[in-house]
């Protein structure tokens, strides 16, 4: 990934988990991984993209950060969203 797009600590966390956090104008933290289905998290949720074209997997990345910072509720309704079960042992 081009680290020039990502904040400090957006590219540490990268470099060193493959995946960032983005915080959104609304304060919901997202968190992208590498690129693959639902690879976007946010609490109990997980959002998925599709985008239709040919593109680097990076860019796909930076298209999702890009679209969160500039405008979460167009995010959240191209997005296919679906719940993440956590369940607690005893």
């Amino acid at each position: 990934m081009d680290a020039r797009f990502l904040d400090e600590h957006q590219r540490r966390t990268w470099e060193s988990d493959r995946s960032f956090n983005v915080i959104a104008a609304s304060g919901r933290c997202y968190t992208i991984s590498s690129y693959g289905p639902f690879n976007t998290r946010s609490c109990n949720d997980e959002f998925c993209i599709l985008v239709e074209t040919n593109i680097p997997v990076y860019d796909k990345l930076l298209a999702q950060r890009l679209l969160i910072d500039a405008d979460e509720k167009l995010f959240l309704a191209l997005a296919n969203r679906r719940y993440r079960l956590v369940l607690l042992r005893p």
